[in-house]
């Protein structure tokens, strides 16, 4: 099914690769395994089922295909600064329409937001993807929620993605960031963010390729051990620690290092993908970690929908 759908994608088909998708029976069950719904409602139905199990969310909002069945947060080399505009601004919209329905319901504190600097103007209009950045933390936090940065590594480059955190963090120092450890800088990004809040996750094998072998670990071996590496970085530091992968072998790791390093459950916690490996939250709840469940939502879900595959 991935290959099919993986070569669907290469074509050049816009929405039509998307409506035909959505019209299998198939993938429209796997769609509801891993993406909850296309709009808020659902992920906040998801949220209130997953509090039910004394688990917390970090939501992401997908957003909605372009005409052509483009992710809308991914920045373009023909994107003027009103297309910039417009999308962080929907962006910022679509994220406090969310907090306001969480808070509605209860569930607001103690969520996390995971929002892609991307879709916030990163890196065309760093002044403007600080301030959306700013207006999403203070929200957040006026909710009992937090907010954490994300980012799609063939748009938006690390190292601009840590410069606006450190930014971010002098009036926010509750924002987190997430660092793929896919990228050779990967370690030294850990180093810099030890006692700040970091979501350490593996990226995507495809992502190397783009980047370049300068840039990026071009095999997932090259893209274990640099996981590795950060966790013991970020373990023995003094900031929060989110562990996002469901890799078996990494989560083992990750809490071996927990018990040397005497974190705490409120220290570190492990990410998982909503529909992915229940039974391993279970596990890990049951020996006393943390676990949060990563939401997503939107209609942009196709490229989601692939990696989970």
């Amino acid at each position: 099914m991935r290959n099919v759908l993986a070569a669907l994608s290469r074509q050049e088909t816009g929405r039509y690769v998307e409506r035909l998708v959505a019209g299998s029976p198939l993938a429209h069950r796997l769609l509801r395994r891993y993406v909850p719904g296309p709009d808020a409602a659902a992920a906040v139905r998801a949220t209130a089922a997953l509090a039910a199990e004394g688990l917390p969310v970090t939501i992401e909002y997908l957003g909605e295909p372009d005409a052509f069945g483009r992710d809308p947060r991914a920045p373009r080399r023909t994107d003027g600064p009103e297309a910039v505009r417009r999308r962080a601004e929907h962006t910022v919209a679509e994220y406090l329409r969310l907090l306001d329905r969480l808070a509605a319901r209860g569930l607001a504190r103690g969520a996390d937001l995971t929002v892609d600097a991307g879709a916030l103007g990163l890196p065309a209009d760093e002044r403007r993807a600080l301030d959306a950045a700013a207006r999403l933390c203070a929200a957040a936090r006026d909710a009992g929620a937090t907010v954490t940065l994300d980012l799609a590594e063939e748009r938006v480059p690390a190292g601009r993605l840590i410069a606006l955190h450190a930014e971010l963090g002098r009036e926010h120092p509750d924002a987190g960031v997430t660092v793929p450890a896919c990228l050779r800088a990967a370690e030294e990004h850990c180093r810099l963010l030890t006692d700040r809040r970091v979501r350490l996750r593996k990226g995507l094998p495809g992502a190397a390729a783009r980047d370049g072998a300068a840039l990026a670990y071009r095999t997932g071996h090259a893209i274990d051990r640099s996981f590795v590496r950060c966790l013991r970085v970020l373990m023995a530091g003094r900031g929060h620690v989110a562990v996002a992968t469901h890799d078996g072998r990494m989560l083992e790791i990750a809490s071996v290092l927990a018990t040397l390093n005497e974190r705490e459950p409120g220290d570190c916690e492990f990410q998982l993908p909503y529909g992915v490996r229940a039974a391993e939250q279970r596990r890990l709840r049951g020996l006393g970690a943390a676990v949060r469940v990563h939401v997503p939502y939107g209609t942009a879900w196709y490229g989601y929908l692939l990696r989970r595959l």
